[in-house]
Formats: structure tokens, sequence, C-alpha cells
């Protein structure tokens, strides 16, 4: 028969390696047209070394920050380092229930040099905008005055004074020429809100006549303050929100009714102000502008110029910018992120750089909407050159480097602050938290201080070695890893396989021989922490390849009872959670979820050492073999 004639040649093994994991999450392109380095989804997963895959460092509490603020049972808003003196900082935080803290002297961290700040607004849970010009605090809350604080009395003041900048009273006598400077007066406010002193600026005759300052126009309702320059910018104000006010040199009491500057009034409206480079960006919902200049005079200085720049999208809000490597890193108002190069560019050029490009946010894994994203904050690690915006309950993180990205969980934070290049992420319940690279776990303080295990995995594309229409027999995998002298790091290897998964477990553990753990034939007695490779056997055939590696723990949440058989049923076995005021009267304790008992009829065992489970990982590289089996 003609089928003799036929020759079959026998399958030959081929190898695959996988050892650059640096690409970053893409969620923008099919599974099959990732680059080989990408991957679907990541969790705490940091960029450590040239394509090595690490678990991310421990989050905690900083020892070496400025003071901690316990808020108690309040949330905190928003957190500002101010600098009484040089080389010192202060610690000024704003919470809900209407008060400000005020924290000194970072060597000393009792509560003695603590001072709380009643203050009496209306919206309470609106954080405020401040900042430092010279010594004093200016802050505004969209009320009818700006606000401030001398960093002197904050320093030395049991009870500090707290000023309100007030418009002048109507029918004031100026002061008479040849006075080229007005006066500043005040007056002390009492009753049954917190004490304060309204202050104001009267211009004098020659203010009034010149035709680059007039009146005393304070009460601008603002949202937003900065200081660019020598003057103080505000905006914001939800009557008029296309206006910009512009305070006179080195005076921030005088805000000259000639100054203001207005945007185009076509429906947009100002998300806050940004300094970058030597101009102010102001961020609209729509489109951005720039103001150039320092003055409005046209005899001296360089006088202001307003023009708009050519860019994707308008600017989110007041705390979602960062000056990145001589570029402003924004996030915009559809949702997705932009580096600014520069703002002296020609309006017919485009200014702006789409940074997520491969990681949208709208779609899964985070599938978070646009007005969710509009409400995040960010923050640069200069250190690390990574930049953090905080979505939610959701962190990620761009490498500037590698230009990828990653993602975070349980760094629920108020905002970023950067002190001396040291990179803070401040917590809701006002303590500064740092990673930190000697701990393999985050400390939950909100509730209770509750170290919990960081959990983490790496998906892979959908591989299929270029062959798509060709079975393919994945044989044996190889997952070199590292040891750890002091830990055991479990690690969990799913194979998906035409969409069927297959999980293998893996134990990394010392190498070193010690005397009644060492095991002969399967421990190598040779040096700590080394790099060694596991065989993980497959055996399964298909046309698509994928690939999940993760630590097989997870924490999810305190509980004050066993969940239900309909709640387990969404946890992975390896689900820990820390059980707190149980109904049995047991203490407190971790469980961690395991196959189902039918002797205790439950699926949860008590866990009597939770430190095992505060595991590092570190993946270097993933390799196998797998032969083609046909068109079959």
């Amino acid at each position: 028969m003609w089928n003799k004639d036929i020759k079959f040649k026998d399958p030959v093994r081929q190898n695959f390696m996988i050892r650059d994991f640096t690409g970053g999450i893409c969620n923008t392109k099919s599974p099959l047209r990732l680059r080989d380095n990408q991957c679907l989804d990541m969790l705490n997963i940091c960029f450590d070394q040239e394509g090595v895959l690490r678990k991310r460092s421990g989050v905690k509490d900083s020892n070496d920050a400025p003071i901690s603020v316990d808020v108690g049972n309040e949330t905190l808003l928003n957190a500002f380092i101010l600098e009484p003196n040089p080389n010192e900082y202060g610690y000024l935080v704003h919470t809900t229930g209407g008060f400000i803290y005020y924290t000194a002297n970072p060597d000393d961290y009792g509560d003695a040099n603590r001072k709380f700040i009643p203050w009496n607004r209306t919206n309470t849970y609106q954080p405020i905008s401040g900042v430092q010009f010279l010594n004093k605090f200016y802050f505004v809350d969209g009320g009818l005055s700006i606000m401030y604080f001398d960093l002197n009395e904050l320093e030395t003041l049991e009870e500090p004074n707290f000023y309100h900048i007030i418009k002048p009273p109507s029918g004031f006598t100026p002061t008479p020429k040849p006075a080229t400077k007005g006066v500043t007066n005040q007056a002390i406010v009492s009753g049954e809100t917190y004490p304060h002193i309204n202050i104001w600026y009267e211009p004098c005759e020659s203010e009034l006549e010149d035709g680059f300052k007039g009146s005393n126009m304070c009460e601008v309702k603002p949202t937003f303050i900065k200081v660019h320059g020598d003057r103080l910018y505000l905006a914001g104000n939800k009557d008029d929100p296309n206006m910009v006010y512009i305070s006179d040199i080195l005076n921030p009491l005088y805000l000259p009714a000639s100054l203001p500057i207005q945007t185009p009034p076509v429906g947009d409206r100002i998300t806050g102000l940004h300094v970058f480079s030597d101009s102010l960006v102001i961020g609209r919902r729509d489109s951005v502008y720039v103001l150039f200049g320092d003055t409005n005079r046209l005899d001296v200085g360089t006088p202001y110029v307003l023009r708009q720049i050519n860019t994707h999208t308008g600017i989110a809000n007041q705390n979602c910018t960062n000056i990145v490597n001589d570029y402003l890193f924004y996030v915009g108002t559809n949702g997705q992120c932009y580096k600014m190069q520069t703002t002296k560019s020609d309006i017919s050029r485009l200014t702006t750089t789409q940074l997520n490009l491969d990681f949208d946010f709208t779609l899964p894994p985070l599938a978070l909407s646009v007005d969710e994203i509009r409400a995040c904050h960010t923050g640069f690690n200069p250190v690390d050159n990574e930049w953090y915006v905080q979505l939610g309950e959701h962190t990620v993180v761009y490498n500037y480097k590698l230009m990828a990205w990653t993602r975070y969980n349980n760094i629920d934070n108020t905002c970023f602050i950067t002190i001396d290049n040291k990179f803070y992420i401040v917590g809701k319940d006002g303590a500064f938290n740092i990673f930190d690279s000697e701990i393999n776990y985050d400390v939950l303080s909100l509730q209770q201080t509750l170290n919990i295990p960081i959990a983490c995995y790496w998906k892979s594309k959908t591989i299929d070695f270029g062959t798509p229409t060709r079975i393919k027999q994945i044989r044996d995998t190889y997952l070199v890893s590292e040891s750890w002298g002091d830990f055991v790091s479990d690690i969990e290897v799913k194979y998906e396989i035409d969409y069927v998964e297959i999980t293998k477990k893996q134990s990394v553990q010392n190498e070193v021989a010690l005397w009644n753990k060492a095991i002969f034939g399967k421990t190598t007695f040779i040096s700590d922490n080394i790099v060694r490779s596991l065989p993980i056997m497959v055996g399964r055939r298909g046309r698509t390849f994928g690939i999940e590696i993760k630590a097989p723990y997870e924490y999810c949440g305190i509980f004050n009872d066993i969940p239900s058989v309909f709640d387990t049923n969404n946890m992975d076995v390896g689900s820990l959670i820390y059980l707190k005021d149980a109904i049995d009267g047991s203490p407190d304790s971790w469980y961690i979820k395991t196959e189902y008992n039918l002797e205790k009829g439950t699926y949860w065992d008590k866990v009597d050492d939770i430190t095992y489970y505060f595991q590092p990982m570190k993946i270097y590289e993933l390799s196998g073999t797998y032969e083609l089996k046909g068109y079959r």
C-alpha cells in the first residue's frame, strides 16, 4: 500500500525558557500577542533585578519619620510636612471630625507635642488643600476666607492662633500718599466656634490708583492653593470655576483686583494647580492651560501669558501629579496616565505621551470606572524610580526604567510623601509607613496591630510556541528559585493547558546540612541562599499553555466567626483569616482553609504559628521541555 512509503519522524524534544519577567501587566492585547516578558496579571510582585520575579517587601511603620499621629476613630484626610526650621520637620494632618493636629520634634515619640486644633467647618470629610509659604502654612477649603497658621506659633504656643484672611471692611480709609504700602489689621473673633483672628490688608492710595493692582478682593472661595515664584495662587471657586486668583509679591494677604486671570469660560472647569518647570500648569477637566511670567506689569519683569497647550486630556484632580525625572506625570480625566515633556510648545504639537498603553485600569483585573480613577492620588519614589497611583484599594506602580506596570494590594493610604529622597506611605490612621526589605509581611493597624502575610502571583501570557495549530506534549518544567536560611518558601505553580488547570506545589528549602533536618537523597549539602532547580512533571498535551507562579497563602480579612460553607466556596485552599471576638468565646487566632475534613466537619484548621506564612519568594527562571505531536 501507498502508506508503507510514509516515514513518520519521532517527536523531537524541544526546550523553552522564561527568564525575563519585567514586561509588566498588559491587558490591552490578546493573550497570544503579548511580548514574552509581559504577563496577563501580577500582584504584589516588584521589579527587582533585571528580569527577576520577587515578592514585594512588607510595609511597616517607619521609625525615622516625623511622629505618627494617633487619630483614634477618625480617618486621616490629608497630611503635610512643614519646615519650621532648617533640617527640622513638623507634621500637620487633617482628619474627619473637624480637627487639625500638629506634631513637632521628630525625636520625641510621645503625645506631649501633639496639638489639637478644632476646626468647625461645614464639610469635614473634604480634605483641605494647603501649602507652606515663607514661615506660614496657608490652606483653603472652599470657604469665604483663606486660613493660615504661623509656624513659629505652632512650635512654641500650646494653643496656636488660627488666622482667617478676609476682605477689608467697606469704607476703610487708605493710607495717603506718599506711602507705597498699605497696612495690615486684625481682630480677634470669639464665640461658640473655635476662636480665631481675622486679618486683612488695606491697600494705600498709591496701590488703589495703580492700574496693575487696585482694591483687595479676598472673597474667592478657593479649593486649590499653590505657591509659584513669590506669589500665592488660588483656584477652584465654585461660583467662578474658570478664575485663577494671584496675590501680590510676597504678600499673601493682598489679592489685587487687577491680577486674577480667567481661563476661557467654555463650560470647562479648573481641577487643580500644578507647578512644572518655570510655569504654573492649570489643569482643567478637558484641557490644560499654562501661565508663564511673573507679573501683570508691562514695564518690569516678565508679563503674564496664558496659553493652552496640546494634551490628550485634562488633569483629574489636585493630587494626581508628580515631577518624575523632569517630566510631569499625571492622571487624566479620561482615566489614563500621561507624562508631559514641556510646557513650551506650539499648540499644534502634542506635549503629552500616554504611559499606560499596555495597562488599562478600566479593564480586568482592576475594572475600575473612570470616576473611580479620577479620585486617585499619586506619589513618586525617587530612589526606586517608581510612580505610585492609588486607586481606592488598588495600588498600581509604574517603573520608570523598565516602562512597565505592576500592582499591589493591602497598601491602603491617604497620601504619599517624599522627605529627603525617602518615600513614605501615609496611612489613614496617621502612620508614616515604608517598605522594609527585611520583613515579608504587612502591618495592619487600622483596627489593631496585625501582621498579615503577603499574597502574590504572576500569570504568564498564553504560550503557543509559534505553532497554535500543533498539539504539544508538555513534559517537565524546572523552577529556578532561591532558598533562605530562616524560611521555607512554598511556591505553587499552576499550568493551564487548553483552559484546564493543573496545579503543582513546590517548597524551596534551606540547603545547608542541618542535623535532624537534612534528608539523604533529597537535600543537597551546599551553601545557603543558593539558586536551585526544581523539576516539576506535567505530562499533559494541548495547543496553548499558560503558567501561574504564586504564593499559596492569601490573607482574606478579619472575621467574627468561621465563614459559612457558602462564603468558604469563594476562598481557595490556603486562604488565611483572622478570627476575632468569636461567638464561642475562643481567643483571637488565625485559621487556614484546607480540604474538607469529614471528621471535623469543616474546611478550617487553626494556625499555631502564623510566622510560617511570612515567606519571601524570588524566581530567576522557569524552563521546560515539550514535544510537537502533529496537527491532530
